[in-house]
C-alpha cells in the first residue's frame, strides 16, 4: 500500500486491517523506507572503512584483527539486507511491470543477508572480547561456519512452507548469550575480586549485548511480564496463512530468543546499577539505564494496544494507533538503524580493534566520526520530518550545520572518543588466557573468499528465485 499506515503495522501481520488514509504528520511507508535507505548507506560505508582500516592495522594480535574483519563484513551484509528491503518497498510503492521480479529477487537477498547476520555474530562472539576459539585457523573456521549456516538457513527460509525457520530464529540471540557469560565473569572479577582491569572485557561485552540485542531489549519489561499475549497473537496470524503451522515450535523458538535477550539485559541492569554506586558512571552504565527506562515506558505503551491487536486477529480493525507507530519508530527502529552501527563503531575504535594512530588510518577514523554525526543528524531529521511538517530547505540547512560542526570539531571528538582507548589483549596476557598466534594473511584471504562466495550465492539464488519462483 502506498498511502497507509507504516510498515511496522505489516510486521505484526494484522490480517483484517482497514488501511486508511494517513493523517498529516504520521509516518508513512515512504518515510520508513527513507530510514532504511539512510541505514543501508551507513552500514555499507562503515563496513568498507572497517575493512580498509583492518587491512592497514599491522600491530594487532590475531583475535583483534580477525574480529575487526568480521565486524566489517557483518556491517556490509547488514547494509545489503536493509538495501534489499528498501528496494522492495520502493518498487512496490512505484508499481510497474517488473515489480514481481524485483520484489522476489530482493526477498531472496533479505533471506541470505539475514542468514549471515545470524551466523557471523556467533563467530565474532567466540573470538572477541574473550577468545574461546584460539586456533590458528579460527578465521577460516568462522568463515566456513558462516557459509554452512547461510546456505542451510536461507534454504529453509525459501523452501519451508511451514515455519521451518523456527529452528534458526533463536540463533540471533546466541551471541548475546555468550557475551552475557563473559560480562558476568569479568564484572565479578572487577567489583567483587578487586580487579579493575577486568572492566575492559566486561564493558566491551556489555556494549555488544545492547548493540546486537537492542531491538529485543527495548521491550524487556513487557517480554518479562506478559510475553504470551504478543507471541500468541503473532502465532495466530501465521496459523491463518500456513496450513501446517507448528505452534509449539514457534513458542519454543520465540521463548528461547526472548529469554536470552531479557536475561542478559536484566543482568547488565543489575550489575551496572551496583557499579554506579561503587565505581561511578560510565558509557555502558548510561546505556543500560537508558534501556531500563525505555523498557518501563514501552510496557505501558504496548499494553495500551493489546486489545486492538487481538481485534485485528479475530475481527476487523483499523490498525495500530498512529501514536504507537510513532513511538515504535523512535525506539525499536532507532535501535536497528542508528544505535547498532554507532556502538559497533565505538567498540572498533575504543577497544583497539583497528589502528588509528597512523596518518592514513587517522584520516579514515575521522571520516567515521564525521559519518557518525551525519548518521545521527540525518536519521533524527528524517524521523522528525515524518511527524512534524518541516520544509526540506530547513531540514537541509540543519543537516548542513551538523556536517559543518562535525568537520570543525572532529579532532576534539576523536580525542574524547579515544581518550580511554584500551585493548582486551593487554589484560588477557596478564591472565595468561590467550594464545598469541602469528598473524596469517592466508586466513584473511580464505575468509574474504568465503564472503565473496556468499555474495555470488546470493546473486545466483536471487535470480533463480525471481525467475523460477523457487519455494513457496
Amino acid at each position: 500500500p502506498s498511502d497507509c499506515h507504516t510498515a511496522q503495522t505489516q510486521q505484526f501481520g494484522l490480517r483484517h486491517v482497514n488501511l486508511a488514509k494517513r493523517p498529516e504528520g504520521v509516518m508513512a511507508v515512504e518515510d520508513y523506507a527513507a530510514l532504511e535507505g539512510i541505514s543501508a548507506f551507513v552500514y555499507f560505508l562503515l563496513g568498507g572503512i572497517t575493512l580498509v582500516l583492518s587491512k592497514r592495522t599491522v600491530n594487532n594480535n590475531w583475535n583483534e584483527k580477525y574480529a575487526a574483519i568480521m565486524f566489517g563484513w557483518y556491517l556490509i551484509f547488514m547494509g545489503l539486507g536493509v538495501l534489499a528491503s528498501y528496494l522492495s518497498e520502493m518498487v512496490q510503492l512505484g508499481g510497474g511491470g517488473d515489480i514481481n521480479w524485483i520484489s522476489k529477487s530482493s526477498q531472496m537477498t533479505v533471506y541470505v543477508a539475514s542468514s549471515v547476520r545470524m551466523s557471523l555474530p556467533i563467530a565474532i562472539a567466540l573470538i572477541f572480547p574473550y577468545p574461546f576459539l584460539q586456533k590458528k585457523n579460527s578465521l577460516q573456521v568462522a568463515g566456513l561456519f558462516t557459509l554452512i549456516i547461510t546456505i542451510l538457513a536461507s534454504g529453509v527460509f525459501t523452501f519451508s512452507e511451514s515455519p521451518g525457520w523456527f529452528i534458526f530464529i533463536s540463533l540471533y540471540m546466541f551471541p548475546v548469550l555468550i557475551w552475557g557469560f563473559v560480562y558476568v565473569r569479568f564484572s565479578f572479577k572487577e567489583m567483587f575480586l578487586g580487579d579493575p582491569d577486568a572492566r575492559t572485557i566486561s564493558s566491551s561485552a556489555g556494549l555488544l549485548i545492547f548493540a546486537f540485542g537492542g531491538v529485543r531489549i527495548v521491550d524487556w519489561l513487557f517480554w518479562l511480564l506478559i510475553p504470551d499475549r504478543w507471541i500468541v497473537t503473532r502465532g495466530l496470524q501465521f496459523w491463518s496463512t500456513v496450513e501446517d503451522f507448528n505452534m509449539t515450535s514457534y513458542f519454543v523458538a520465540r521463548g528461547l530468543e526472548l529469554s536470552i535477550a531479557i536475561t542478559a539485559s536484566i543482568t547488565v541492569f543489575v550489575f551496572e546499577g551496583y557499579r554506579n554506586f561503587t565505581h561511578g558512571n560510565s558509557l555502558l552504565s548510561t546505556i543500560s539505564h537508558m534501556f531500563f527506562m525505555i523498557g518501563i515506558v514501552s510496557f505501558f505503551v504496548n499494553l495500551s494496544v493489546l486489545d486492538i491487536l487481538d481485534q485485528c486477529v479475530y475481527d476487523v480493525c483499523d490498525g495500530l494507533p498512529d501514536s504507537w507507530l510513532i513511538y515504535n519508530t523512535f525506539t525499536n527502529n532507532l535501535a536497528i538503524f542508528l544505535f547498532k552501527p554507532l556502538i559497533i563503531m565505538f567498540v572498533l575504535l575504543n577497544y583497539s580493534l583497528v589502528d588509528t594512530k597512523t596518518d592514513k588510518n587517522g584520516t579514515l577514523a575521522r571520516t567515521m566520526v564525521i559519518l557518525m554525526v551525519v548518521i545521527v543528524s540525518s536519521t533524527i531529521i528524517e524521523m522528525l520530518q515524518s511527524i512534524i511538517p518541516v520544509g526540506d530547505i530547513i531540514t537541509s540547512g540543519i543537516l548542513a550545520i551538523g556536517i559543518a560542526a562535525a568537520i570543525g570539531w572532529e579532532e576534539n571528538i576523536m580525542r574524547q572518543l579515544l581518550s580511554f582507548q584500551e585493548s582486551v589483549n593487554t589484560y588477557l596476557k596478564e591472565l595468561d588466557e590467550i594464545i598469541l598466534h602469528d598473524y596469517e594473511p592466508r586466513q584473511v584471504r580464505l575468509f574474504t573468499g568465503i564472503m565473496v562466495i556468499i555474495l555470488a550465492y546470493n546473486l545466483l539464488m536471487s535470480i533463480l528465485h525471481a525467475t523460477l519462483e523457487l519455494g513457496f
